[in-house]
């Protein structure tokens, strides 16, 4: 089982840096249209990027408060398990891991899945019980009572 520590800084670790750089982009942007007058778009464009981080911080607060301590250590493993698989990423890859990650808080990912994102980085265990094997089908009959 992962630590509480381990799962916990992935989420620290991403709000931390978009909070800082939501204000310093954000400042320096302020401050660059304030005092510059020849070109203040410029730094008007560095405080939407500010703003943008600011966004991102906000949306990763509500997803951080809206898991339980499970969920959000399930979701890290995923993302960390995808992105130790390769060091070449690129956004598509990213989108999916996102996806797969989400799948995982929700716990729709099968047994078989579980396995296959474990084998990407073995020394990382799955944070949670693993899903119980889906039931059996349940009969149902529409026609007459016998």
């Amino acid at each position: 089982m992962t630590s509480p520590r381990k799962t916990s800084s992935y989420w620290a670790q991403q709000m931390v840096i978009c909070g800082a750089f939501a204000v310093l982009l954000s400042g320096i942007g302020i401050g660059g249209m304030i005092f510059d007058t020849e070109e203040p778009g410029r730094w008007f464009i560095t405080l939407l990027i500010g703003l943008a981080f600011l966004g991102t911080l906000i949306w990763l607060a509500r997803q951080y408060r809206s898991m339980s301590k499970e969920q959000r250590a399930v979701y890290a493993w995923a993302i960390e398990q995808q992105s130790s698989a390769d060091a070449n990423r690129n956004p598509g890859s990213d989108l999916a891991a996102m996806a797969t990650a989400r799948k995982a808080k929700d716990g729709l990912l099968t047994i078989k899945e579980i396995q296959q994102l474990q084998d990407l980085k073995p020394a990382n265990p799955y944070p949670a019980p693993p899903p119980a094997p889906p039931a059996p089908p349940t009969p149902t009959w529409s026609g007459p009572e016998l």
